[in-house]
C-alpha cells in the first residue's frame, strides 16, 4: 500500500500529503472503467421497465466537448456498447462551446420522448448557475439525472524547472 506524498516508484508523488487535508481521488483506471459500465448497465435496465420497445430508434448523446476530449472519449465508448446491446445506432452529437450551455439547451428543447441524453461533466449543473446570473435552463427543473457514468482524475503539474 502506498502511503500519501509518495508514489509508486518512490519518488515525490501529486497527490497531498495526509497533513494538508486535501481529499485525494481515489480510483484507478479499472474503478472508472467499471464505473462506466455500471451506468451503462444502469441506462439499460430502464430497458426493461417501460412498456415499449426502447430504442426503436437512434439514440443521441450530446456531449457539450469537442471531439477529444475526456467526455467525448468515455461516451463514444458507452455509445458503442450500447448500439450493440440495442441495437440501434447510439451517437454522440458534440456540441461545444458556450461552457456547455449550447449543449444544455440543445437536451432541454429536444423531444422529450428519452432520444436525446445529455452527457455532460458537473459545470453545466453546478458550475454555470454560480457563473451567470441568467441560463437558458433550469438545472433542477429541466433535466432529470439519469447516472454518473464516470470519474476523471485531473493533476495540476509544474514544470521541474521550477525546482517545488
Amino acid at each position: 500500500m502506498m502511503r500519501r506524498g509518495s508514489s509508486r516508484n518512490g519518488g515525490p508523488s501529486i497527490l497531498p500529503a495526509k497533513k494538508t487535508g486535501v481529499k485525494r481521488m481515489i480510483g484507478t483506471g479499472k474503478t472508472s472503467r467499471r464505473a462506466v459500465l455500471a451506468g451503462a448497465a444502469g441506462l439499460i435496465a430502464t430497458r426493461t421497465a417501460r412498456a415499449q420497445n426502447f430504442p426503436s430508434s437512434r439514440v443521441s448523446l450530446v456531449v457539450p466537448f469537442p471531439p477529444g476530449a475526456s467526455t467525448d472519449t468515455t461516451m463514444r465508448v458507452i455509445a458503442d456498447k450500447l448500439s450493440q446491446m440495442w441495437g440501434q445506432p447510439v451517437l454522440v452529437d458534440n456540441k461545444g462551446g458556450g461552457n456547455g450551455i449550447i449543449a444544455a439547451e440543445a437536451v432541454k428543447n429536444a423531444k422529450p420522448d428519452g432520444y436525446t441524453l445529455l452527457a455532460t461533466s458537473s459545470m453545466t449543473h453546478a458550475g454555470n448557475p454560480v457563473l451567470y446570473d441568467k441560463l437558458p435552463y433550469d438545472p433542477i427543473a429541466d433535466f432529470e439525472p439519469i447516472t454518473r457514468m464516470s470519474l476523471v482524475p485531473m493533476a495540476v503539474l509544474v514544470t521541474k524547472k521550477l525546482g517545488v
